[in-house]
């Protein structure tokens, strides 16, 4: 489940179950049970001058000593800027608001008027820094390779460059009528997979 929390120049609104609530008091954060977003993107200093660089430095920053990063930094439209944070352990709504607030409140708002949103990355939305892909270690991941492949496997270990996976394979043996699962491990650099998310099991 995501979290996530806004603070918008007039208003707080908060998200609950697809149910929008207004209010302007700042204290009553509600859960969002998916997250819609688009690509995570790095900092950048949008048309009207938000220096995301500085906001991505202020959320690092408060977030030192934690077992909690940054993501990545999204701007979205109407001055409204998104940062998406992890955790090596989990991220409640709680670490939502505090960074919020340690963000909003090192800037003058009179001065540079934008809305922040905190959210946490997605269960099952792609990995996108070394952070997340070390945290997967031990754990099950889809993988989508450049040259189509599409892998669900353990991620065995990561160094930085590439992910080393265990998965199951059929393979023919000779003196088998059929064919036999056998576990391959095969490390893959990071440059030649398209997309690794944490691999999601209903059953």
């Amino acid at each position: 489940m995501t979290r996530k929390y806004c603070r918008g120049r007039k208003n707080n609104v908060y998200l609950h179950r697809g149910i929008n609530i207004k209010g302007g008091d700042g204290q009553s954060p509600l859960l969002l049970n998916e997250r819609a977003c688009g690509k995570v993107v790095g900092p950048r200093t949008d048309e009207n001058g938000m220096d995301t660089e500085r906001i991505r430095e202020i959320a690092e920053q408060a977030l030192s000593g934690t077992d909690r990063f940054v993501v990545g930094i999204r701007q979205l439209p109407s001055d409204e800027i998104e940062v998406t944070i992890d955790s090596d352990t989990t991220v409640g709504i709680d670490d939502c608001i505090a960074l919020s607030r340690a963000v909003t409140g090192a800037f003058d708002r009179d001065a540079e008027d934008f809305a922040l949103t905190v959210v946490s990355a997605g269960i099952g939305q792609p990995l996108v820094c070394e952070r997340q892909y070390r945290k997967m270690v031990g754990r099950e991941v889809d993988v989508v390779l450049r040259d189509g492949r599409k892998l669900t496997a353990e991620a065995k270990a990561f160094d930085g460059g590439a992910l080393t996976l265990a998965y199951a394979e059929k393979v023919a043996v000779e003196g088998k009528k059929r064919r036999q699962s056998v576990i391959r491990e095969e490390t893959i650099p990071l440059d030649a997979i398209k997309t690794t998310a944490e691999h999601l099991n209903f059953r």
